[in-house]
């Protein structure tokens, strides 16, 4: 269950850290638009990896 929760902050945090602010500016002029998108996409589509499999790891809890 700590895998899940840790995924799921993951996830939310490059959204919320990364995107939004002026980290993304700065990633931006450095590497440019199309290399920012695509470091960001794979990020995401890793991070959003980790969550499926740390939800089918989580074990059933009954309630």
């Amino acid at each position: 269950m700590l895998n899940l929760a840790l995924a799921m902050l993951f996830f939310v945090g490059i959204h919320f850290l990364i995107s939004g602010t002026g980290l993304r500016d700065r990633l931006v002029a450095y590497r440019g638009e199309q290399a920012f998108r695509a470091a960001f996409s794979v990020l995401s589509l890793l991070a959003l990896g980790w969550v499926v499999f740390a939800y089918r790891q989580a074990p059933y809890v009954e309630t």
